[in-house]
């Protein structure tokens, strides 16, 4: 009967046991279809996103290749438009050139012309006179004078064509004019004198700076322009006007490309009277031709029919010294253009570019001694 029983409730505890263990597999089964659904439906939200990515990422695409290709677009319109500039300027820069190789030859035209108005005007009045029977043969003292007129004529045609034009020759000088203004701070207001003043470019420039100024020339013909241009402009030779000077009634005495054309006693005896004129720590200012640079004093400086010798700054530097000049200063003007000069960078290429496109010019810029304690 109990051994009965054992079987009776071992038998129970398999059932329950196979009922737990059912039960919990039906169970389990279902929440793992339920998660598996869930999953499911999150594998396919996931597969969609990716979808959808995949969507923006081929329109990106797409644009991203639209957009190259109007860049590549751009690039070359953007490129012929270059080349369209720069044509445009090259074609421009053509016509500029032109016109100032026309505007440079008509200039020339302008000064021949005008030297032979002055050709035709002396011989009409030689016909006049002739038929007037004033004058039938010309002395030799006429025939001087007249070939000086002819010879003043031929000069101004000469700078007009070779020394640059009178804007060209403002600029360059304008590097002197601090010179001139400190001089008047410091000092005194009696006038400049300009020797040689050509076309009067330099004394239109101390005038536009209300610096009192005069100039003496020995060309009639660049006087008589300067004069119709309303500057002091005097007929004379530089070395007689500054012997006619008093003492000490120049405040400052200028010179630019004269004393090249100059003996050197009258240079010698041009410096004497200028230190003679000059008030005390009065200002001298002389430009010359540069003969360090070697094209210029073996050859440019010889254009000039009147020029004598080249004038070295060593040489000059002395002869202000030894009249008794102060606180001399040499500026080296006007080298040739980069573009004239040999390639490289080599020591020995800059040595050549140095003695064959350097400075075409010099000046000194000197004081007279101020006697009672001396410039420094």
């Amino acid at each position: 009967m109990f051994k009965t029983s054992v079987f009776l409730l071992a038998d129970s505890n398999r059932e329950i046991t196979n009922d737990l263990i059912t039960n919990t597999q039906n169970k389990l089964e279902q929440h793992l279809n339920q998660r598996f659904g869930e999953n499911e439906g999150i594998v396919q939200q996931l597969n969609d996103t990716v979808i959808s990515y995949q969507t923006v990422l081929l329109n990106y695409h797409h644009e991203l290749e639209t957009l190259k290709q109007q860049l590549h677009q751009q690039t070359i319109e953007h490129q012929q438009f270059h080349q369209n500039i720069a044509e445009h300027i090259t074609q421009q820069l053509g016509r500029t050139d032109r016109l100032q190789t026309e505007i440079i030859a008509q200039h020339q035209r302008i000064s021949l012309a005008r030297q032979d108005a002055l050709y035709q005007q002396y011989h009409l009045r030689h016909l006049l006179a002739d038929i007037k029977g004033e004058i039938h043969t010309l002395t030799p003292n006429d025939a001087a004078r007249h070939l000086d007129e002819y010879m003043d004529a031929y000069y101004l045609a000469f700078e007009d064509a070779n020394r640059g034009t009178l804007a060209e020759i403002r600029q360059k000088l304008a590097i002197y004019i601090p010179y001139i203004i400190e001089l008047k701070q410091q000092s005194s207001t009696l006038p400049v004198l300009d020797l040689g003043c050509g076309r009067g470019e330099w004394l239109a420039l101390l005038r536009d700076n209300a610096i009192a100024a005069y100039g003496v020339d020995m060309n009639g013909v660049m006087v008589t322009l300067g004069q119709e241009s309303g500057l002091d402009v005097r007929h004379a030779d530089g070395l007689t006007h500054l012997q006619q000077l008093p003492d000490a009634s120049l405040s400052a005495i200028t010179s630019f490309h004269v004393i090249e054309h100059l003996p050197f006693a009258t240079l010698f005896n041009v410096l004497m009277e200028i230190n003679r004129v000059l008030i005390p720590g009065g200002l001298l200012i002389f430009e010359t031709p540069n003969p360090e640079n070697v094209l210029v004093g073996s050859h440019t400086f010889y254009h000039d029919f009147t020029h004598r010798n080249p004038i070295t700054p060593t040489a000059l530097t002395f002869l202000l010294t030894y009249h008794n000049f102060q606180a001399i200063q040499t500026l080296r003007l006007h080298p040739y253009p980069e573009a004239a000069k040999v390639p490289g960078d080599d020591p020995l290429t800059a040595r050549v570019n140095g003695h064959l496109c350097g400075p075409q010019d010099f000046a000194l810029i000197a004081h007279k001694s101020a006697a009672i304690g001396d410039l420094e």
